[in-house]
């Protein structure tokens, strides 16, 4: 049905022009390499890793290298690569895999664990990983059918966080691989601005902001989080160079 002049006209000044891509938005394809190093090999790993090149730029073979960040506390992994591709087609058809480079590490690993997702574009992922000093992790694995209000949570949160005027977490959705199905990122610039964000807001504030938000109250949000999960992996890392 053709909507009448006025209301296209109405629709049209209330749409946003060329929004960006917001953290909260798993849009992009990524490849995310979690690593644990045997006893002994992780400064050999750490050089593997480094010889990959800059990360987020475009190598010789047409393949985007990747991001890589380094264990800090928490988790059992020493290090995390999130590699951006266009995709799957395009990933395999470049042997954006690269075999040689993944028996090269795992030489040194006494664990692997892949997984494909969804998350932040790639141009916001590239800003904002070069500004960041600390990041932090939650990785989330979903009850039975659930995966999708689990995002609908951490989407939620985000939008709790953007009302009182902190600084949202990126968000990853799982397609295949590893069994996690989300993860979100924090990334901070130092643990000072880190514990800031952790401070912001009034109880008033999070009683206000939770409920428009499909909460009830502040306190509710641990607790309806874990209502929607099987297990959650928690941790802190740092920028690799």
């Amino acid at each position: 049905m053709r909507l009448p002049s006025i209301a296209a006209a109405l629709l049209a000044i209330a749409a946003p022009a060329a929004a960006q891509p917001q953290p909260h938005e798993p849009t992009d394809p990524y490849r995310i390499t979690m690593l644990r190093a045997a006893p002994g090999q992780w400064v050999a790993m750490r050089a593997k890793i480094e010889a990959l090149g800059e990360q987020g730029s475009i190598g010789e073979d047409g393949c985007t290298i990747p991001f890589r960040i380094r264990h800090s506390q928490g988790d059992q992994w020493d290090f995390m690569l999130l590699q951006p591709y266009d995709s799957f087609q395009a990933y395999f058809a470049n042997d954006c895999d690269d075999p040689a480079w993944r028996r090269a590490i795992a030489e040194h690993a006494d664990f692997e664990s892949d997984w494909f997702a969804n998350g932040p574009s790639h141009g916001l992922m590239q800003s904002t990983a070069a500004e960041t000093g600390l990041f932090h992790l939650e990785m989330f694995k979903a009850r039975a059918g659930m995966k999708d209000v689990l995002l609908d949570s951490r989407i939620r949160e985000n939008a709790i966080f953007a009302d009182i005027g902190m600084r949202q977490n990126f968000i990853w959705a799982g397609n295949l691989g590893s069994d996690y199905d989300v993860m979100t990122i924090g990334m901070h610039t130092t643990w000072a601005t880190y514990a800031e964000h952790n401070a912001a807001g009034t109880d008033v504030e999070w009683a206000t902001y939770s409920r428009r938000h499909g909460y009830d109250g502040g306190s509710d949000l641990a607790p309806q989080l874990r209502s929607f999960l099987t297990s959650h992996n928690d941790g802190f890392a740092v920028p690799m160079q």
